[in-house]
């Protein structure tokens, strides 16, 4: 999903403007351009070396291509929820092990 954050974003005033919103319009406006640029940017395997040196020293003997496509998906995933408004429907106090999963698998570690 290649995306110009500066031409056809979503109108996030629309969509997380209600008072029952968990997310501020910026936020989501802010949350939703760091992903597509995190999927953008790590989406080509030749950056594979410039992810493993951002990660923490403990991350970067599981960040093999894999989990990096994993890592990506994830962004992606992120994103198009994002822009349509979908995860504001979800109690964020219950998302997290829902919303998260891919990363724990791409990592091979499980919870608990």
């Amino acid at each position: 999903m290649t995306v110009d954050p500066f031409a056809g974003s979503p109108d996030f005033a629309t969509l997380y403007g209600g008072a029952t919103s968990p997310l501020s319009p910026r936020m989501a406006s802010q949350l939703w351009t760091t992903a597509i640029y995190f999927a953008d940017t790590y989406a080509d395997a030749d950056v594979s070396d410039l992810l493993r040196r951002e990660l923490p020293p403990i991350a970067r003997r599981m960040a093999d291509d894999v989990w990096r496509e994993r890592f990506v998906v994830c962004f992606e995933a992120l994103a198009t929820r994002l822009a349509r408004a979908g995860s504001h429907r979800v109690s964020l106090r219950r998302a997290p092990a829902r919303r998260w999963r891919c990363i724990w698998s791409s990592t091979r570690l499980r919870p608990g």
